[in-house]
């Protein structure tokens, strides 16, 4: 997200150092891709699958947890009648079980998340297009996101200058996104 936003200030940076008409001339659009997300239609089967999905992985790893709480309360009743060693013996087993369902756990989650990224794909694809179609119509040189995972990326907006093109992307994927979701935006 830091890496976007010095890419764009900087090559808004270079594009009013190395030519001040040119950046007097060009035409600056913004759209709230965070709100165009949020009101696809697409987004909730797409969530619906990965809840689906993570529902499936927890069950799948419940035994494993099961069987290492099931260890560590044996181990816990029965501390006090071990000796020194058979206490070493019995820790770093639960030690090996633990680390062993953490991995298990953090194998599921990237299992989520290249999913998620696979779902969501097509989904990033016909936004893009729907954005580049609409940059192209009102003739823009640079299209902006005012937001960043949550993060404002646009702080000021001289309207007369710079065309918000939120809606008419959103028409342009069947979307109805009311101004006052924009403005929920935080622009």
């Amino acid at each position: 997200m830091k890496h976007l936003l010095a890419v764009l200030t900087l090559g808004l940076a270079g594009l009013a150092a190395t030519a001040p008409d040119a950046a007097a001339q060009a035409r600056i659009g913004y759209t709230d891709y965070e709100v165009l997300l949020a009101n696809l239609p697409q987004m909730d089967s797409v969530q619906a699958v990965l809840q689906r999905e993570a529902q499936a992985a927890e069950a799948q790893l419940q035994p494993q947890a099961q069987e290492f709480q099931a260890k560590v309360e044996e181990y816990q009743r029965r501390q006090q009648l071990l000796s020194a060693d058979a206490r070493r013996t019995r820790e770093q087993e639960l030690a090996g079980l633990q680390q062993s369902l953490e991995q298990a756990q953090q194998a599921a989650q990237q299992r989520l998340g290249v999913r998620r990224a696979e779902l969501m794909r097509p989904i990033y694809e016909s936004l893009q297009e729907a954005i580049d179609a609409e940059a192209q119509a009102k003739n823009l040189d640079l299209v902006l996101p005012t937001q960043v995972g949550g993060q404002p990326v646009i702080l000021y907006v001289n309207r007369e200058r710079v065309v918000d093109i939120t809606r008419e992307v959103a028409r342009r994927l069947g979307l109805n996104v009311t101004e006052q979701a924009e403005v929920g935006s935080g622009n």
